[in-house]
């Protein structure tokens, strides 16, 4: 019974114990959040006191804006009151500028006093209800003054753009004549233009065909210079060919030198074969005319009288053209085979179609038959010569 006992208050011990130790801790562990509530609390009141000290301030100032609002206001209405506002007005409106040059102590309120009455003043203010009145009873004012100034302006403006548009109109229908005239003139200037190009045209034609005709002139002149030359050269050919001997008879004719050999010394008759005595007579005349073929071309003519052909030889010659065909290239190529170049040589027949005498006459007939040598100039040469 008395372990019983013992055990019973042991127990009863420890669970006091544990008991007063948990309130402990409780205590403690809130004893701190207290603390920290007084904390914050003074935190909170100095917080307070500063907001309320601000306030305080903050009243002050606006105290003093008020007081420096209405004496801008007081200010403002003397302003109004004592000013002629419509003479102003006058005075602006009648200025060359009222845009660069604006004085804004003429007006009826600054810009900024506006503004400040707008945003800082209250509507029901007695002050601002009188400004307002001032204002309208001026507006009224500066409204009638300036209406009436615009009018006049307006009117001498208008009188003004009339008196312009009088002369704008005079001075179109000047510029309509000017016009008019200048159309005539450039017509007239046109017609010149397009005569002149007509004319220019036709003088460069004739300028050219001048210039043509110039160069044709100039080519004839050194043409007839040569010419002259040749001539001259000729000249002396032929009396070069009358010294050597006395068979030949020479001529110049229409700027050629004739050589022509007498009678029948070249060949006999009803032949084409030359006979050793009109070679020996060409071979006299060969020196001459190699010494003379540079500047001048051969042409040898073979000529017969109107006698028929004999039957004895009609087998060789069908006619006296064939005849005398035959005798100039004989001659040709006895001067080709002595020397001169076949390129400078040319042979012909006329037959009995040239005659230089009546073929009605022995004598006639023996002048018919000939062969002529003509000499003549290269007034133009040849490309490979």
């Amino acid at each position: 019974m008395k372990k019983s006992s013992a055990l019973y208050f042991s127990f009863m011990s420890i669970i006091i114990g544990i008991l007063i130790g948990s309130i402990s801790v409780y205590f403690l562990i809130h004893i701190n959040e207290i603390k920290e509530i007084e904390k914050n609390n003074k935190t909170t009141i100095n917080s307070l006191s500063q907001k309320v000290e601000n306030l305080k301030n903050l009243n002050q100032r606006l105290e003093l804006i008020q007081i420096e609002k209405k004496k801008k206001l007081k200010g403002l209405i003397n302003d109004i009151k004592n000013k002629d506002y419509s003479v102003l007005t006058k005075s602006l409106l009648l200025s060359k500028d009222i845009t660069n040059n604006l004085d804004y102590n003429k007006l009826l309120l600054k810009p900024e006093l506006i503004q400040n009455i707008n945003t800082e003043t209250p509507e029901d203010d007695p002050d601002i209800k009188k400004i307002k009145e001032a204002i309208d009873t001026k507006t009224r004012e500066i409204f009638t003054s300036t209406s009436f100034i615009l009018k006049e302006k307006i009117n001498k403006l208008n009188i003004r753009i009339m008196d312009k548009n009088q002369k704008l109109s005079d001075t179109n229908l000047e510029l309509d004549k000017t016009n008019s005239t200048l159309d005539k003139k450039n017509i007239e200037l046109n017609e010149n233009i397009i005569s002149i190009n007509k004319y220019q045209n036709k003088l460069e034609l004739q300028n050219k065909q001048l210039q043509e005709n110039l160069n044709e002139i100039k080519q004839y002149k050194e043409k007839l210079e040569l010419h002259k030359e040749q001539i001259f050269s000729l000249r002396k050919i032929e009396l070069e060919l009358n010294k050597s001997m006395s068979a030949l008879e020479t001529k110049l004719e229409d700027g050629k030198l004739k050589v022509s050999f007498k009678g029948d010394i070249l060949f006999a008759s009803g032949s084409h074969t030359l006979k050793p005595e009109g070679k020996k007579l060409i071979d006299n005349v060969f020196p001459i005319l190699k010494k003379n073929i540079t500047n001048n071309n051969i042409f040898i003519a073979g000529h017969t009288d109107n006698e028929k052909i004999i039957e004895t030889t009609q087998s060789k010659y069908e006619s006296n053209w064939d005849l005398s065909t035959y005798r100039a290239i004989e001659v040709v190529k006895y001067l080709s085979q002595k020397g001169i170049k076949p390129i400078n040589i040319t042979a012909a027949g006329f037959g009995k179609f040239r005659p230089i005498a009546d073929n009605s006459t022995k004598a006639g007939r023996q002048k018919n038959r000939r062969v002529e040598l003509f000499l003549i100039p290269k007034i133009i040469r040849r490309n490979n010569e």
